[in-house]
């Protein structure tokens, strides 16, 4: 099978988390493939983390190869619904680091397998 596309799930930066080595990783594979990139908007209630999860000094990057769609709430489950609805990659990569995450994870993959989409 050719993959043409592939969709990622995780965080860049600003957000904090594991955004460096994920930015990383795109721009690798979008040197190879086309890049379909969901991340996240706010990943974890800010009051439980005092340094914050936003990097103020720093802004999401603009990569060739690659479409970055930031709308991935912890909060809100329609976004977690919509991000499984609207994976245009024919496999998906989830860069999966909290069991926090795991319920937006989750969501996101089931349906995408639904869809028959590869999870990888």
């Amino acid at each position: 099978m050719k993959i043409s596309k592939v969709t990622m799930i995780s965080t860049l930066p600003p957000i904090k988390a594991s955004s460096l080595y994920t930015l990383n990783l795109v721009n690798a594979i979008s040197k190879k493939i086309k890049i379909d990139f969901i991340g996240f908007k706010k990943i974890y209630p800010e009051f439980l983390y005092p340094g914050g999860t936003i990097d103020k000094n720093t802004k999401e990057p603009k990569i060739k190869n690659v479409n970055i769609r930031s709308f991935l709430t912890w909060y809100n489950p329609f976004s977690w619904i919509w991000a499984g609805l609207t994976c245009k990659g024919k496999v998906i990569h989830a860069q999966w680091w909290s069991y926090v995450l795991a319920p937006i994870y989750f969501t996101i993959l089931s349906i995408a397998k639904l869809s028959k989409k590869k999870i990888k």
